[in-house]
């Protein structure tokens, strides 16, 4: 699994769960940053997910990469739904970014496209009142980001 870099270091977290019909070439990965913020004293944690759909050789030199799905918004509601299904009482919220971003390009030139909504968690336990959430993201909080509160583990 590729690292990552987000705030000037590698994640501190990185999980792969493979499709057990393509256990190579189709994978979704989730990598997770501690971001040095807190909330209500609760560390808040910032994650990355993308879904390998197939190999390819790379642009430059003989290295093979992965394809990720260009629609990178499945694989945010995928993590987000394995999550609730694992942490019933969590709450997620959507939210947009301060600096939104429709279409780009990986670092080896692949196309993608999202809606650029930002997808928060938050897996402490809560009233049915109770919400530790943000409205809004700061300009800079998370480019086609997960934000997690704290980390599945």
């Amino acid at each position: 699994m590729s690292r990552f870099f987000l705030f000037g270091r590698s994640q501190d977290y990185a999980f792969a769960k493979p499709d057990p019909a393509a256990i190579v070439s189709r994978r979704h990965h989730i990598r997770i940053w501690k971001t040095g913020s807190e909330v209500d004293g609760h560390a808040v944690w910032a994650g990355a997910a993308t879904h390998d759909i197939a190999i390819e050789i790379a642009k430059r030199g003989r290295l093979f990469n992965h394809r990720i799905d260009p629609n990178v918004d499945s694989e945010r509601d995928f993590i987000g739904a394995n999550l609730l299904q694992s942490h019933p009482l969590a709450e997620q919220r959507y939210v947009e970014g301060a600096n939104p971003v429709f279409r780009a390009q990986t670092a080896s030139g692949q196309d993608y496209y999202s809606d650029s909504r930002i997808l928060l968690v938050d897996l402490r336990p809560t009233g049915p009142t109770e919400t530790g959430l943000p409205a809004t993201v700061p300009p800079g909080g998370g480019m086609l980001t997960s934000s997690l509160a704290q980390p599945a583990r």
